[in-house]
């Protein structure tokens, strides 16, 4: 934001420096540094404005939520969710019989 305000203000101290309206509309149309200048600070603006109002770019948030998505979609599916999982568990555990999900069940009281 800062940039922005010191590129806008030196482009403008130069332009104005005591002049009317007349000359700095005939600098501005003739001299390509003043055009190149005031090109900076406006995307400087730009870019300080997308900040100060959260616009960021959200694609690979967007992506992971996709991913996330689908895996989850693979895992609790009812047709294929268990054979999904079960086969899940022996690439993360290796192949055992011994391993099962038990679900929500509650430990029985002794």
């Amino acid at each position: 934001m800062r940039n922005a305000f010191e590129s806008a203000r030196e482009v403008y101290n130069e332009l104005i420096g005591g002049r009317g309206a007349i000359p700095v509309a005939t600098r501005v149309a003739t001299d390509k540094d003043i055009q190149d200048r005031l090109r900076e600070a406006l995307d400087e603006l730009r870019e300080a404005a997308d900040r100060v109002q959260g616009k960021k770019d959200h694609a690979t948030r967007n992506a992971l939520l996709l991913i996330t998505g689908i895996a989850l979609g693979l895992l609790f599916n009812p047709v294929s969710g268990s054979q999904t999982r079960k086969w899940v568990s022996d690439k993360v555990f290796g192949p055992s019989d011994d391993f099962t999900y038990q679900g929500n069940s509650t430990p029985s009281p002794n």
